[in-house]
């Protein structure tokens, strides 16, 4: 059934007759429980349906303004139970009865027209002794379709807590109830209740998740009005069976606060009106009044401030209110001035109007604020405020000097003038030295003749610079802080300031005119030292030397005489460190050695020897033939099978390469060559690194190519070829999300084709035939495993194509993985599926493979996490897609614990895969992936104890492998059998022993 729902509105029948409309409706769901992460479905309980409140997809405040519209709203009568299955599952059938003089109505217009329906929403509620849970309001018509729904349940939380009143007298027997702050929970859902003890003290079940309140019987909340929690403002939300302690809540006896609200001029009702009771200084509860004048409002016994505010007047009226218990406080009229407009023109000491100046108002102890004035296109500032209220008034402009002062109102509008005055302004520019990037960091006005300038004469200027953090009254006049810009009154001032990372303040006197003044300069000071470089006892004559700061952006270059010496003036102080040209040092042990301190002045000389007495700084020679890199890239053995070529690279020129510190030991290096946007890999090679001192190492090396030919038979004239290949990602884990981007390959005009390839990567490559018609043709795709170079390929376009559909089914403990498909033909020959053969499948996934060849062929689904699947004969034809569906079982994982591995051990774990006849299937290192196993290393928590299990993991794919046997250098081998009883994830009850 196709329903075309074009247009969906809220309509309301005529004036007539009370209608009295009933109709049956069904909707399906299921009840669950989420606990722990874990989705579980609640068996045999009962689903009960309501009225929903508020029509479901209204708030409170559009659900007045609705009935304030249509009118009274019909009566609404629902009635339904239904009883979950073991999986959760339920269908409820019931009735609604809708009774009034406007029923709600949907109106629905597709192909067989426009008709309308009457309308009403449905709540679904779980509610047991141990769980609640409550569906979203479901739209329910007349002949509308089962709608499916579900339900979150969750086990009960506990609220406790101690009641008593404003005397502090513990309140015995009395009745607590919880309270949904959701506005559609339905009438007639009566949530748990209790009752206070001798002592005060209540514990209460409160459905979990929600946001609740508390309602006491006969007392409203005094210690934090209105809110249910005692020491928050927030509302109470509790963790299924959790337990929440309210503390102690004080409460009063009820009562009633009335008053009248009038125009403070003519006298008359004012409506639009907002009251606010603060009983404490963030805490409080807002009414508003909907029509005129009179008033009245329930709130706990005790003393309040209520304001007032109308028409959105910045500031209210202020009451105090002492409300009795069970008494009605009569305020009387309460008097309110309507804003009046204060317009007000701002000129220079010219008489010159300033269209750019801001106008504040704040009220003498700015606890109000007007905000800030307006200019119209007249030149005034226009704004409107209580005249009830003081006001002070502040304006500023910039190139003029500040204007304050006090401000009173008269009940009418209001026009005044203000002058303001020039101001002497400069800007203060700082000299750095060379090599720095100095910034002013704080800098302050002392006037001559001040108190200020006595205690800066006494007690320095720091003494004067810690009174700016005392309140005002405290500070000695005087004194003014500033930034990088002087804006002060014109005369005599003594400016003091300090730079960034220097504790010594700079003097300048200054005598500033009215207007902009000539900048004021600080010249930064320096430091001067004599260095003598030497390399043992070689003294390093006419050498190019660097030092370098943690702290300052700019290196120092410079180079040493005859005797090694060189000589620096004028220099920031600080920490330096001298270094070689291509050094790149972080061994502390070593920059020690090379560290220089500079203060400032006059240092002494000091000599630095630059032996590499700790480090092995590397240098490189390239010796390649057929290809010209420029690009080096290097892996340590544990890092090479994984390696991330966005990092760890150098560019080289004339055949060497200064890398710079590298840790002994065993390495790989990789060479490319930029073209255009693209690296191009051409070589891998191997070195050995010892130390301490300077190495200079040979790299040699050729391309390493991947050759092979499209068969270009059958294809017509004009067709255009290419091949795509990409790398298919895997890691530690096992393989990755997909493949990378695909680049495409050239042929030539014979189909032959030559890749470049580094072999970090399984290589997949596919032929792609583009017709002259548009139409595409592609050939099964070739997987080239990681580190093979064949130069027998060939690729063969396929023209008859079908299409397959692979719904995967994972295990319940494998939450997402990704996934590899093979195809294989009668003799064994393997390719990978066309296009997609590398995806990510999470939980349950369907895959649509186009362009498979006709055919039939065996399927290969291998994926992370799961156990390898064969699928025999599945045949592809032209006419009909293949469907099938792929139950996959979980791997056998085994973590087998081990003491802290260095990355040579790690690096150098490999394992061997035996089947029941001690055959070795596989072998592979750390980070290898086989269709057999992957092996990796990981760590695993248990939950219950909180224990972290670090290890090398063995992940078995494949039935046929039978024992494992792990060997790493130093320890003894470990062997183990493979329970494929008991697929998942296990820790080895032994560990790694040393040798």
């Amino acid at each position: 059934m196709r329903l075309c729902l074009m247009v969906l509105v809220i309509a309301c029948a005529t004036v007539c007759n009370a209608e009295d409309v009933t109709w049956s409706f069904e909707i399906q769901g299921t009840a669950t429980e989420r606990a722990e992460g874990k989705t579980e479905p609640l068996k045999q309980v009962e689903v009960r349906a309501y009225p929903a409140l508020r029509w479901g997809q209204y708030g409170d405040t559009e659900f007045k303004e609705f009935k304030r519209t249509y009118g009274p709203l019909p009566q609404v009568v629902v009635t339904g139970t239904a009883t979950t299955n073991d999986r959760g599952e339920f269908t409820l059938k019931g009735t609604a009865k809708l009774t009034g003089d406007k029923v709600p109505r949907i109106r629905f217009e597709d192909e067989s027209g426009v008709r309308q329906v009457p309308v009403c929403w449905v709540t679904l509620v779980v509610q047991t002794a141990t769980h609640f849970g409550l569906g979203s309001p479901s739209r329910t018509y007349s002949d509308s379709m089962s709608s499916k729904i579900g339900i979150e349940c969750s086990a009960y939380g506990t609220c406790r807590g101690r009641a008593f009143d404003t005397l502090g007298q513990s309140l015995a027997d009395l009745i607590v109830v919880s309270e949904s702050r959701h506005y559609w929970i339905p009438e007639g859902v009566s949530l748990p209740s209790t009752k206070t003890g001798p002592d005060g003290r209540f514990e209460l079940s409160v459905p979990a998740i929600w946001s609740m309140d508390l309602a006491f019987e006969g007392r409203l909340r005094a210690s934090s009005f209105p809110h249910a929690v005692a020491t928050s403002s927030d509302m109470l939300s509790i963790s299924p069976g959790k337990t929440v302690d309210v503390g102690d809540v004080t409460l009063a006896l009820p009562s009633s606060v009335k008053a009248r609200v009038v125009d403070g001029v003519t006298g008359k009702d004012l409506s639009d009106v907002s009251f606010t009771f603060s009983p404490g200084s963030y805490k409080h509860r807002s009414y508003y009044l909907i029509g005129s004048g009179a008033c009245q409002f329930t709130i706990p016994a005790g003393t309040y401030t209520l304001k007032l505010f109308h028409n959105n007047l910045k500031v209210g009226k202020e009451v105090e209110v002492r409300a009795k218990p069970n008494e009605v406080t009569d305020l009387g009229d309460l008097k309110i001035y309507s804003a009046v407009t204060l317009k007000i023109l701002v000129v220079d000491d010219q008489g010159t109007p300033l269209e750019r100046a801001n106008v504040f108002l704040t009220t003498p102890d700015e606890r109000y604020a007007g905000g800030t004035a307006k200019w119209d296109e007249k030149g005034f500032y226009a704004i409107k405020l209580d005249p009830s209220l003081s006001w002070n008034i502040e304006v500023l402009a910039h190139g003029l000097l500040p204007h304050k002062a006090p401000l009173v109102l008269e009940p009418k509008d209001t026009e005044l003038t203000v002058k303001l005055v020039r101001e002497a302004s400069a800007e203060i520019e700082v000299t750095p030295i060379e090599g720095s990037r100095a910034y002013l960091r704080f800098a302050m006005l002392i006037q001559p003749g001040t108190p200020a300038e006595e205690m800066l004469n006494k007690a320095g200027a720091k003494a004067v610079e810690d009174s700016l953090d005392l309140e005002e009254k405290d500070r000695p006049q005087g004194v003014r802080h500033i930034w990088e810009r002087i804006s002060t009154t014109p005369g005599k001032w003594i400016l003091l300031a300090r730079i960034e990372d220097e504790a010594e303040y700079y003097r300048v006197d200054l005598d500033l005119k009215p207007g902009e003044n000539d900048p004021v300069v600080i010249k930064q000071r320096g430091a001067n030292i004599r260095i003598r470089c030497v390399e043992g006892t070689k003294a390093l004559a006419n050498t190019q030397i660097f030092l370098s700061s943690h702290d300052h952006y700019k290196p120092i270059q410079a180079t040493t005489d005859k005797d090694g010496w060189l000589e620096l003036k004028d220099r920031l102080p600080g920490t330096w460190y001298v270094f070689k040209p291509d050094e790149s040092l972080d061994d502390k042990r070593e920059l020690e050695a090379r560290r220089v301190e500079l203060s400032l002045g006059a240092n002494a000389d000091v000599t630095v020897d630059l032996t590499y007495k700790f480090i092995t700084v590397v240098t490189f020679v390239i010796k390649a033939t057929n290809c010209e890199p420029d690009r080096l890239y290097i892996w340590d053995e544990a890092e090479f099978v994984q390696a991330d070529l966005r990092d760890r690279f150098r560019e080289f020129d004339q055949g060497q390469c200064a890398w710079g510190v590298i840790e002994p030991g065993r390495y790989f290096a990789l060479l490319g060559q930029e073209d255009g946007d693209y690296i191009r890999f051409q070589f891998v090679c191997e070195f050995v690194v010892g130390g301490p001192g300077h190495q200079e190492i040979e790299l040699k090396g050729e391309p390493r190519f991947v050759r092979g030919k499209v068969d270009l038979a059958g294809l017509p004239p004009g067709a255009e070829v290419s091949v795509l290949g990409s790398h298919l990602a895997f890691s530690e884990y096992g393989m990755e999300d997909g493949a990378s981007a695909s680049d495409s390959f050239e042929v030539e005009p014979d189909g032959s084709f030559s890749i470049r390839s580094i072999g970090l990567h399984d290589l997949r490559l596919q032929a792609m035939v583009t017709l002259p018609d548009g139409n595409v043709m592609y050939s099964p795709a070739v997987l080239v495993p990681q580190g093979r170079f064949p130069h027998d390929l060939v690729l063969k376009p396929v023209a008859a194509v079908g299409a397959l559909v692979l719904e995967l089914k994972l295990p319940g403990a494998i939450n997402d993985s990704v996934v590899r498909v093979h195809m294989r033909d009668a003799v064994g020959n393997q390719w990978l599926l066309p296009r997609s053969s590398q995806f990510v499948a999470e939980s349950h996934s369907v895959r649509l493979f186009p362009f498979m060849p006709v055919g039939k062929w065996d399927l290969v689904v291998e994926a992370t996490g799961a156990q390898t699947l064969t699928l025999k004969d599945i045949e592809i034809t032209k006419e009909v897609t293949a469907f099938h569906t792929v139950n996959m079982s979980p791997a056998c994982e085994l973590l087998i614990s081990h003491p802290e591995l260095s990355k040579a051990e790690a690096g150098g774990a490999r394992v061997e895969l035996l089947d029941e006849r001690g055959n070795v299937l596989s072998t592979g290192n750390l980070y290898h992936r086989s269709m057999f196993a992957a092996l990796s290393e990981t760590s695993q928590w248990d939950d219950a104890e909180e224990v972290e299990t670090s290890g090398l993991l063995i992940v078995v794919r494949d039935r046929r492998v039978a024992k494992v046997r792990l060997i790493v250098p130093g320890y003894k081998p470990y062997e183990d059998s493979v329970n494929w009883q008991k697929p998942g994830r296990s820790i080895s009850a032994r560990k790694l022993e040393a040798k």
